[in-house]
Parts: C-alpha cells; sequence; structure tokens
C-alpha cells in the first residue's frame, strides 16, 4: 500500500484472504496478503515491519525470519507447510461463519474483543471506528476472524441477514442471494430446486 493510498477496510482484508486462500497459497502470496492487509494499514505489530512467523492451531510454527524476498531456502522448507497451514486457517474461519449463518450469533466477535484483537478508536476527524490489533503470535485463523469481527461490528445487520457461505465451494459473500448457504456459482448451496422440490446437490461440499 503506498503512501497516501486508502487502506483496505477489514471486510474486503478478510474476503482477499478468504478467497485467495480458496485457489491455493504459497509463501509468497501469504507474506504479500499480510503486508499489505495486516501489517501496511497497521493491524499487525511486527518488530521491524516484517514477516517473521505465521501460527495456526494445530499446526507446527512457520518461521520466515524477516526475509523479504522469500529465499529459495525458506521457499523449499515452507513448500508443504504453507498451504496446509493456510487451508487450516481457512477451515476454522469458515467453521466460525457457518455457526453465524446457522445460528445468527457471532461468538468470533466477542472472542476477538475478549482477545484485545478489536478495539474501538477515533480516526480522522475524530470518526469513532472499530481498528483490528493482532500480533505474530496470534494464530492466522484469528487474525483473520478478527477482520470479520471489526467488519461484524460496523455492519451489523450485514451479519444477522445477508452474509452467505456456500456450502459447495466454501464462498463467503455478501448479497440477497436465493440461499445464504450459496454463492454465485452455486446460488442454492449443497441443494439444487428440480420441479418445485429441494433436492440434495451430489456435489460435495469443501470449505
Amino acid at each position: 500500500m503506498s503512501q497516501g493510498q486508502t487502506p483496505p477496510t477489514p471486510r474486503e482484508s478478510a474476503l482477499v484472504f478468504a478467497e485467495g486462500a480458496r485457489s491455493g497459497w504459497i509463501a509468497s502470496d501469504l507474506i504479500a496478503w499480510m503486508n499489505e492487509h495486516l501489517i501496511a494499514p497497521k493491524r499487525l505489530d511486527t518488530r521491524d515491519g516484517r514477516v517473521h512467523q505465521v501460527v495456526e492451531h494445530g499446526c507446527p510454527t512457520i518461521v520466515f525470519n524477516g526475509a523479504t524476498p522469500i529465499t529459495p531456502a525458506i521457499r523449499t522448507q515452507t513448500a508443504s507447510q504453507v498451504p496446509s497451514l493456510v487451508a487450516s486457517a481457512r477451515e476454522r474461519v469458515i467453521h466460525a461463519l457457518r455457526a453465524t449463518v446457522r445460528t445468527g450469533e457471532t461468538s468470533f466477535v466477542n472472542t476477538a474483543l475478549y482477545a484485545g484483537r478489536v478495539a474501538r478508536e477515533r480516526g480522522p476527524l475524530s470518526k469513532p471506528h472499530w481498528h483490528v490489533y493482532v500480533t505474530e503470535d496470534d494464530a492466522l485463523s484469528d487474525q483473520v476472524l478478527a477482520l470479520f469481527a471489526a467488519d461484524a461490528l460496523t455492519h451489523p445487520v450485514d451479519y444477522e441477514r445477508n452474509i452467505a457461505v456456500c456450502d459447495v465451494c466454501g464462498a463467503i459473500v455478501f448479497s440477497q442471494s436465493p440461499s445464504r448457504h450459496g454463492c454465485e456459482a452455486h446460488p442454492f448451496g449443497a441443494v439444487e430446486p428440480r420441479s418445485g422440490h429441494w433436492t440434495h446437490s451430489r456435489t460435495n461440499a469443501r470449505s
């Protein structure tokens, strides 16, 4: 993010992760996202503005040591670790958002607030807004959920009525779609309307 450029909103940053991770990320993709969407907007506090490590629940810690760009040695060491960690983080995020779609509750918001990952502050012209504060000791999924939490606190109605998580591909969308379990590619999620009846699709859902 260049100087003077408007930082991405928490929703934009969270959705970039969710969609990018769905297509498969390597180390350079993950670090580029963290630089643009966490470090540059001053959401992630690191010692020197570089990514040193990434952690996730149930996964080995990935150490980058602030390397920019990624060295061949680190690329080789993390070739299998990063995709697995990113997939695990995304799966945990999807699970939390699916619970919101199913129950209407946003427990991930309370978790982020209690952990201090989201706080209310005054921005330009003293306008209050919700800001994300995470560290490299926070799991990647918790960093992303903090972004969604800040967005949910700013736009609560969207999480009560509009957010949808596709049962087929795991896409996250904010729109008044035919189903809150579908997306543009799969409007009705894991069910298909046939002759006025709803039937389960044979497409396997994945997150």
